[in-house]
């Protein structure tokens, strides 16, 4: 199991407001279920590169790409009256399902997989956002579809945090992170995110990074980065949070980066968390307006810096977000330097300078939506 799949997956489960796919309409609806059908039979192939090439597997996966290219298509004109966070994410999904399919015609087998990847990524997310155990119904269903068993504990424990199951995620992190020397940074960074972002909790993992602490197995560096988020946590629990939430984001974020020598330091990890619970919070109850497009560039902020790929992912389509919600402002500039800065990174090898023709369609399209 990939971990920018699973990763992102649970980002976009916490991160786009939506009034839920059980208020869609039934044309609506019947797309959605049209593109379950085809996700279904390209996840599971998706995760498993071998899978992805094998010959016999060609035609379902051809196939597949081309129904689904069709019905996002759909999903995408269906989505113009829905809140910003579906808009996005259908466009997304439109993008990167023909783009999978051209690449797949091309021969291009990789390239087509990591954007089977991305779409996959997309159409998860959206059927995420609705609360309680129904937005984890479409992850569920492909958890299901999958083989668990080929799993070790930490993937085990990822993708039951992408389908919505917490608890049992928790569990097999703590058991993981029991384990002497099995702890990394990224698998104390996920159960942090599970329980500061997700629960909400300040209070369940200070045992279990106390232990770490102590653990001479643990790689020194991670130690003095633990050491830092134990007093972190400590001082979240005793701070009074301002009453406008998009301030108290802001403050978190700003203590954050004081935090870091380097973009990639991990060391602001716990106020990063705490701004995104209170930014995802913000979000669901507040999903359009300028307020929203401020809250989504805050959040593709903390994206950017919390990510685990060099792939800008979800706080591109954040930045993109933020754009869109309030075309022509102050946030919608800022958001769109935030996303070309990004993106020139991203692209480093030409020095920003040759994007790819899909990238610069949309940035051209997100400058003038911007007035940069």
């Amino acid at each position: 199991m990939t971990r920018l799949l699973l990763l992102v997956v649970l980002a976009g489960f916490l991160v786009i407001p939506a009034h839920g796919a059980d208020k869609a309409d039934p044309q609506t609806r019947a797309t959605m279920n049209g593109v379950f059908n085809e996700i279904a039979v390209l996840m599971p192939l998706s995760v498993d590169q071998v899978a992805f090439a094998e010959p016999a597997n060609r035609e379902a996966i051809a196939h597949a790409l081309e129904l689904l290219t069709s019905r996002s298509r759909l999903l995408r004109i269906h989505g113009a009256e829905r809140d910003e966070g579906f808009v996005h994410l259908a466009r997304a999904l439109s993008r990167d399902a023909g783009l999978a399919r051209d690449a797949f015609g091309r021969g291009e087998v990789e390239r087509a997989r990591y954007r089977v990847r991305k779409l996959t990524e997309n159409c998860v997310a959206c059927h995420a956002r609705t609360p309680g155990d129904a937005g984890g119904e479409f992850g569920m269903r492909l958890f299901h579809q999958m083989d668990v068993g080929q799993l070790d504990l930490e993937e085990l424990a990822q993708l039951q945090q992408a389908t919505r199951q917490y608890e049992a995620a928790l569990l097999n992190y703590e058991d993981l992170l029991g384990q002497p020397g099995a702890a990394r940074v990224w698998s104390v960074a996920d159960y942090l995110s599970l329980c500061l972002r997700v629960r909400g909790d300040l209070t369940r993992p200070q045992p279990v990074l106390n232990a770490l602490v102590v653990d001479q197995a643990v790689p020194e560096y991670l130690r003095r980065d633990i050491e830092i988020w134990l007093t972190d946590l400590r001082e979240l629990m005793g701070r009074p949070a301002l009453t406008e939430p998009l301030e108290e984001a802001a403050a978190l974020i700003q203590h954050a980066r004081g935090r870091q020598d380097f973009p990639a330091d991990r060391q602001g990890l716990a106020y990063f968390l705490r701004a995104a619970r209170h930014l995802d919070s913000f979000l669901a109850a507040n999903p359009r307006g300028v307020k929203a497009a401020e809250a989504y560039y805050l959040l593709g902020m903390v994206e950017a810096r919390l990510g685990t790929s060099p792939d800008l992912g979800q706080a591109e389509y954040l930045l993109e977000a933020a754009i869109r919600q309030a075309p022509g402002t102050e946030v919608a500039q800022k958001a769109l330097t935030r996303l070309e800065w990004h993106l020139a990174i991203e692209y480093s090898g030409s020095a920003g300078q040759t994007l790819p023709a899909e990238v610069r369609e949309s940035l051209d399209e997100l400058r003038r939506l911007a007035g940069g």
